[in-house]
């Protein structure tokens, strides 16, 4: 497991699944085209990309979290309970793998509740989805109970109290706003090193084109997927607020990896949905470009010396 050959290799599988899972996950909810725009914008990504140089946490949560995501897409879309039961294990692995997917944690159960409700809407379903919940967390923290009981009590201590989140409410509003401007530098990464005040911009255009987006789709399923996007987004950097961190410098922006492939697939779709408004095909292609060239500067600049 130390060559360098294995993990190469090991690596190269995680990243094409990754890609073929948010490809699936955006065609699923939006279509082919939206997909293919999501594969390009999210495959270019920055941060996607340093998946090679960084193989192990929080990179390595990458397939688990998507394959959780799309699991749960095909459990509504199939109504297969089955799928329903598979996603939760998959999603536990994840907060295993790296914490920073406790902040997506009360969104996506949520929605697997709701999930439930519309198609499962019996009490032996609700007990089922319990029980394989309890049966997962006792398989993934069997290790730490063993331990514990070996008499190592801080084996039970968890990664965040409930009362250092209480401790951060006062700075709830200038978390929420410098950690969402910390996202939208780190997934358009030409705005590094740029005004603060672009991102906000940014922020505000994106913002304002997803609720006219809402407000113009006349597509009552793709809205639906749309909105719930939007929702899991404005979740994660809720909670994300709430995490306590000694600095804006240490939350580190791979810790926006549960949310990188929806926002990208938010992007892909507004660009679909707006380029048959306005001027199919080039307009898709210009739009897309335009976006990398913000996304995926040091490509251009790949390109540019070959």
């Amino acid at each position: 497991y130390e060559s360098i050959l294995f993990l190469g290799w090991v690596n190269l599988f995680l990243q094409i699944a990754t890609l073929l899972i948010v490809f699936y996950l955006a065609k699923g909810m939006f279509g082919r085209m939206t997909a293919l725009i999501t594969f390009a914008l999210f495959g270019l990504n920055i941060h996607v990309i340093n998946q090679s140089i960084f193989l192990w946490q929080p990179y390595i949560m990458h397939p688990f979290i998507y394959l959780s995501y799309l699991l749960l897409l095909l459990a509504y879309l199939k109504k297969s309970y089955k799928l329903l039961l598979l996603c939760i294990p998959i999603f536990l692995i994840t907060i295993v793998l790296h914490n920073s997917a406790f902040a997506i944690l009360p969104i996506y159960l949520i929605l697997t509740l709701l999930v439930i409700k519309k198609h499962f809407n019996y009490s032996r379903f609700y007990i089922g989805l319990g029980t394989i919940l309890i049966i997962s967390l006792s398989l993934i923290y069997l290790s730490r109970f063993l331990y514990w009981m070996q008499g190592n009590p801080q084996s039970l201590n968890v990664t965040l109290s409930f009362r250092s989140i209480l401790n951060e409410l006062p700075n709830f509003f200038n978390n929420f706003f410098s950690r969402t401007g910390t996202f939208i530098d780190s997934f358009f990464d030409g705005l590094q090193n740029k005004s603060p005040l672009s991102s906000y911009i940014l922020g505000f255009l994106i913002a304002y084109s997803s609720l006219f987006y809402i407000y113009l789709q006349k597509d009552k399923a793709r809205k639906q997927f749309f909105d719930i996007l939007i929702l899991c987004i404005i979740s994660f950097l809720t909670f994300a607020a709430l995490m306590p961190q000694a600095s804006l410098h240490d939350f580190y922006l791979r810790h926006f990896i549960p949310i990188y492939g929806l926002f990208a697939i938010v992007i892909s779709e507004s660009i679909n949905f707006y380029s048959k408004k306005i001027l199919p095909n080039a307009f898709v292609i210009m739009l897309v470009i335009l976006t990398l060239s913000l996304s995926s500067p040091n490509l251009f600049q790949l390109i540019k010396n070959s």
